[in-house]
């Protein structure tokens, strides 16, 4: 390579990583004459997939060493060695031994001459490809076997050349531990990981050991500081990688709760059981920079949770009792350190859930240290609790560890190990409650956010709950303690406002009451249903934490009693409050219901907090708590309609309350319930109108209420006519413009929103005749919806009509069983066809801008499709009557869809998912009736219709490829056998595609592809290939062909010997056996593409 081309290479990888100067896509060019892929393209869009001159893969490599050898730019390295890379994924196979030991060489070679000059990145990179190599060429030479050996030679030279053996052996361990696409096959990849960890990873791990004893004291001299950094930096990597690596073949997934043990090898034994590992670790955790710590601590981690099979009990012991003392000095650093580590802390707790995910509680109350050790552990928590050193997702881990802890207190209690931990938890108890309470006062934004998170709410509180339970007494004296405290200025407040005396900062002292008592009523519903889940629970233990259950619900009854009130007189002064402490209440009666209402429920189990409760508010069983319990919703969704998150959350549980057979029952006995049946809707709840994303949820709650009673009839009426007067309203309106009024919209809105919430709620019964009630009553109302959507087909209210209509027509569970003489399915198809009509006739002609085609235009789209395809999918509707009587209604539905779906740009239908998938799932069930039944059928629709199939097989999203295969497969079968038939004029279908053969090769061309390059599903992917190679066998001749003389020449005869394979035995029949025997043959060929590492050159387009 010349110096000027060198100069060329320099300049055009500088523009690319640094885009100023020279066009970026000159450089490209540039770059794509001189390194070509042979597979994919590598660059942002100038393709360098094939060689613009005379080279093959081994060229393009050579190509990428002397840019390594003789430029000094950075980038230019850093493009070879990404480069080398790509060649290396896609070629391996095809270089001989020679050239793969070669390549091994010169890259150990390059790092050992120059890797000291090299820029990190560089450095990491080519570190990156020796561990590639490595891992391709394991089984083809004893060399690649032997790279501890020379990677070994590294490491007896100078600080250098060590920083740069140990980044070799970290990027090794990592790329062995690493499944990716290099090693398609996941055995394949097992095995060399497997064999790499037998022969060589335990002398790598001693090595790194080695090699971390001699910085720990000290023995290595360093020229200066970014020497010796790099080096402590690679050598922690070096010791993760080791220790993470997969043993077993698991790959547990590290974003989740730390899993339970590591199983590290027999052979690893001496080094994982003998402390002094562990005290090597704990030493550089003390003497190393503070940004490394939290690394050390994790590898520290990782050897705790060693398997405990591997230690003896000797080992087993000695081992514990050296992690209980570490822990107790890693606690005593973190506290005694001026600034709170974070990392550390973090990685700490992580330690913790991991220690005790491999010991009993009772091996650890054991050990001499015990007394001491948990007694820091809990004074280290109680410290962590205080808002200055809250950090929630810390918390959590030891939240965790604690409830891991007392989960596993025997029963009967281990003396020692109760007593202690029980008077622990209460500690921990009152320091959560107070740093709770102070994180308010102190103004918190951390506390309050935690509110908002729902999720992590809950697994904070519940984690609490289970270790707060263990001595519930004293803890729960403390919760009351501090209820009682906050509950008085609460009361203060209120008889403030009661008599009028209202100060300046009564609003900011409110708020501020009300935030101490949400978070101590979050507490206190945990408390209430960690019941279920707490521990040494005796007959007489389970009587007593019952008694102080009873005494938590009766507090937060009276709260409740008390802002009922306070309520009321604050709306009258304008003041909607902050409703924080309803979600708080709400979730207290969530967690009581858990415990204490249901069919779980036995004989003995809450006779004691009824029989309280009883003497209190009369709430003497569950149904009259249930009831309790409604009425507050319904105080929610009376009152606090414009407060989205409590509606959403009132909803949702009112919804869960009716949910599964014996609770819906015990709901719909209660007298609240019976009531909201008979008054519904705005007028008495009016959140309806103000929020109205849950009007769907309530009513389909109502509905499965109403329903669950045998004789229902007269009540579903009764509870339907309450719609009657919106109805009739709508009637009266003089002309379409009056639909497009706002009130009326809104009205529309509202009505269709809780008609498509009832009817969703329906299902399939015999006793109850639950669908053809609301038919019989909501058929009559059709003129009603039809005029609706005329007048309002360009405004969101059509999708709100649309979307009930499309649930309307859904025959979910068979709930459509009409009598065998009953006309209701040709009755609702015949009213189908007019909503499609009206709505599909307006909006194909109306414009809409780019940026408004999903909401104005795609959205109404796609509720066409899905109520098209339940119509065609719900088995109610004899179609053949219609063309039998001439009558037009499925060919206008028909028509009007079609003109929907080509007035829809291919890529638009691809670029919004809902549309996509809305659409492939009609047309999987169109294609298996209707179409091959019409007597005409536009081209255009034909070819759409390949078309999008074919874009779909290319798309990510299986279930619209899979659709889309479905729908290839009964449209090519069903012209397979009309060609069979020889009828003169053949198939209308058939001669659409006659006329345009391009379209099956298209398809044929696109499933071959993605079979042979994509992670597809072969299984749906083989299904239409067959009938779509008998169609014509010619063309799928003619294509593998020119496929095969794409590829590089090496693979051509592997590639030949593989298409003769997939076709052999096949018969010109579509008969299910030999559709499944190509079926197999398909899986059997993709197999070859995996294991031989084949990367395809597709032909280009213009070569057809």
């Amino acid at each position: 390579m010349d110096a000027a081309t060198l100069k060329t290479i320099e300049d055009a990888a500088y523009a690319i990583y640094n885009p100023l100067g020279m066009d970026r896509s000159l450089a490209e060019q540039t770059l794509a004459r001189h390194f070509p892929t042979f597979s994919e393209s590598t660059l942002a869009s100038v393709s360098n997939a094939s060689p613009t001159q005379p080279m093959g893969p081994f060229e393009s490599l050579g190509n990428c060493q002397q840019v390594l050898e003789l430029s000094l730019s950075p980038y230019a390295q850093l493009f070879a060695t990404l480069h080398l890379k790509t060649l290396i994924i896609s070629h391996f196979q095809l270089f001989s031994i020679p050239q793969k030991l070669e390549l091994r060489n010169f890259v150990l070679n390059y790092l050992g001459t120059r890797g000291m000059n090299l820029q990190l990145y560089v450095m990491t990179g080519l570190a990156e490809l020796f561990g590639l190599i490595t891992k391709l060429g394991w089984f083809d030479a004893d060399e690649f076997q032997n790279s501890l050996v020379d990677v070994s030679k590294f490491l007896q030279a100078s600080n250098e050349h060590r920083i740069v053996g140990i980044l070799l052996l970290a990027s090794l361990v990592q790329e062995m531990n690493r499944m990716t696409s290099v090693l398609k096959n996941m055995t394949r990849h097992r095995k060399v990981a497997v064999n790499f960890r037998d022969l060589q990873l335990a002398q790598i791990f001693q090595l790194c050991l080695d090699a971390l004893k001699e910085l720990v004291g000290k023995q290595i001299a360093f020229s200066n500081a970014t020497e010796e950094s790099r080096m402590l930096e690679f050598e922690i990597q070096l010791l993760r990688n080791c220790l993470n690596f997969d043993f077993i073949g698991t790959n547990p997934d590290e974003s989740g709760e730390d899993v339970g043990s590591i199983s590290f090898p027999n052979s690893w034994r001496p080094m994982i059981s003998d402390t002094a590992t562990l005290q090597l670790l704990y030493d550089a955790y003390v003497s190393f920079p503070g940004h490394l710590s939290h690394q050390v601590l994790e590898c520290i981690s990782m050897i705790v949770s060693a398997r405990r099979s591997l230690f003896n009990d000797e080992e087993k012991a000695k081992s514990l009792s050296w992690v209980m003392d570490a822990t107790n000095g890693i606690v005593r650093r973190l506290m005694s350190t001026p600034t709170w580590n974070e990392k550390d802390y973090h990685e700490f707790a992580r330690m913790l859930v991991r220690l005790k995910s491999v010991n009993q509680l009772s091996d650890i109350a054991e050990r001499p240290q015990y007394a001491e050790w948990v007694e820091v552990m809990g004074t280290f928590t109680v410290h962590c609790f205080s808002p200055a050193k809250w950090i929630t997702n810390s918390v959590i881990y030891l939240l965790t560890f604690w409830s891991k802890v007392v989960a596993t207190v025997p029963s009967p209690p281990h003396a020692r190990a109760y007593e202690q931990l029980s008077d622990i938890s209460v500690e921990m108890t009152r320091a959560f409650v107070a740093s709770r309470i102070e994180s308010v006062e102190i103004g918190d934004e951390e506390s309050s956010d935690l509110l908002e998170d729902e999720a992590t709410l809950t697994s904070v509180l519940e984690l609490f709950a289970n270790v707060s339970r263990l001595k519930y007494k004293p803890s729960c004296d403390y919760i009351v303690a501090a209820f009682d405290a906050c509950a008085n200025q609460y009361s203060e407040l209120y008889n403030q406002c009661m008599a009028g005396q209202i100060s300046n900062d009564f609003k900011s002292k409110l708020e501020y009451v009300e935030h101490k008592l949400t978070w101590v009523i979050y507490i206190m519903g945990a408390s209430v249903g960690a019941r279920s889940s707490s521990h040494v629970m005796t007959s007489q233990i389970s009587d007593e934490h019952e008694l102080l259950d009873t005494e938590l619900t009766a507090k937060v009854i009276h709260l409740m009693n008390m802002d009922s009130s306070f309520v009321v007189r604050r709306r009258e002064m304008g003041d909607n409050g902050n409703r924080n402490l309803d979600l708080a209440l709400l979730y207290f009666f969530y967690q009581f219901r858990k415990v204490y209402i249901g069919p779980h429920m036995d004989v003995r189990q809450g006779r004691e907090i009824y029989g309280r409760l009883g003497e209190l508010f009369g709430i003497d069983d569950q149904n009259k708590m249930l009831n309790f319990i409604v009425q507050k919703l319904c105080n929610n969704m009376k009152f606090y309609g414009t407060f989205e998150p409590l509606i959403a959350r009132t909803v949702d549980f009112f919804s869960e309350l009716a949910s599964g057979y014996s609770p819906i029952r015990y709901l719909r006995k209660t007298d609240t319930a019976q009531a909201m049946l008979r008054f519904h809707n705005a007028q008495y709840f009016p959140f309806l109108d103000s929020n109205r994303r849950k009007r769907s949820t309530y009513y389909s709650t109502l509905c499965r209420l109403l329903f669950t009673d045998d004789n229902m009839e007269n009540e579903a009426l009764e509870f339907l006519n309450l719609f009657n007067g919106q109805l009739e309203e709508l009637t009266r309106l003089p002309n379409l413009a009056a639909f497009r009024e706002t009130r009326i919209r809104l009205l529309l809105d509202g009505l269709f929103r809780d008609l498509r919430g009832f009817v969703s709620a329906i299902e399939l019964s015999e006793a109850k005749p639950s669908y053809l009630i609301f038919f019989n009553w909501f058929y009559p109302h059709m003129p009603i919806l039809l005029r609706a959507l005329e007048a309002n087909y360009d405004h969101p209210v059509a999708n709100t009509i649309l979307k009930f209509y499309a649930e309307f027509v859904l025959n979910r569970a068979q709930r459509l069983v009409f009598d065998i003489s009953s006309p209701n399915g040709i009755l609702i198809f015949r009213e189908t066809s007019k909503v499609l009509q009206i709505y599909g006739n307006m909006a194909i002609t109306t414009r809409v801008e780019d940026s408004r085609k999903w909401t104005d235009k795609y959205k109404g789209y796609m509720v066409c499709f899905t109520i098209l395809k339940n119509s065609l999918a719900g088995n109610y509707v004899h179609f053949g009557v219609f063309d039998l009587y001439n009558d037009p209604a499925l060919s206008n539905a028909l028509e009007v869809v079609f003109q929907m779906i080509v007035s829809t740009p291919i890529p638009d239908l691809m670029s919004f998912p809902k549309l996509t998938s809305s659409f492939f799932s009609m047309l999987d069930v169109f294609s298996k009736s209707q179409l091959l039944k019409m007597t005409d059928v536009n081209p255009a629709i034909v070819e759409y219709i390949f078309r999008s199939c074919a874009e779909a097989l290319r798309g990510s999203d299986k279930t619209n490829s899979t659709s889309a295969c479905n729908a290839v497969e009964n449209i090519a079968a069903f012209l397979f056998q009309q060609t069979s038939l020889n009828r003169n004029p053949p198939h209308i279908l058939l001669q659409r595609v006659l006329a345009q053969p391009q379209l099956i090769h298209l398809l044929l061309t696109r499933i071959l592809e993605a079979i042979l390059i994509e992670d597809a599903n072969d299984w749906s992917l083989s299904r239409p290939l067959l009938p779509l190679v008998l169609l014509d066998k010619e063309y799928f001749d003619f294509y593998v062909g020119k496929l095969i003389a794409g590829q590089l020449e090496p693979r051509q005869p592997v590639l030949l010997a593989a298409f003769q394979e997939l076709m052999e035995g096949i018969q010109f029949n579509l008969l299910p056996a030999n559709k499944n025997k190509f079926t197999q043959q398909v899986l059997t060929f993709r197999r070859t593409m995996m294991t031989q590492n084949f990367i395809i050159l597709l032909p280009s387009a213009e070569e057809f």
